[in-house]
């Protein structure tokens, strides 16, 4: 949730938020990334990919990781 209201506060894109929702079931449970592309398609998997690696910026974010959330949110995979 934490991540999810992180991202909130830079998108309303429901993607981004399924994605911030589902970044720590990969780490916590046996759903994987295929199984949340299966699901919920390849956009929301690859963002949650990227999600998971903000988790830990959320307690202390400065401007670096302002700068980390803005590259991932305008990133395009071709």
């Amino acid at each position: 949730m934490a991540v999810a209201l992180l991202l909130l506060k830079y998108t309303q894109d429901q993607d981004w938020v399924v994605a911030a929702l589902l970044h720590d079931i990969v780490e916590d449970t046996s759903l994987s990334i295929v199984k949340i592309r299966a699901f919920f398609g390849e956009h929301v998997a690859f963002l949650a990919s990227k999600a998971t690696n903000l988790a830990g910026e959320i307690r202390r974010l400065n401007l670096a990781a302002h700068e980390k959330i803005h590259n991932i949110m305008r990133y395009q995979d071709p």
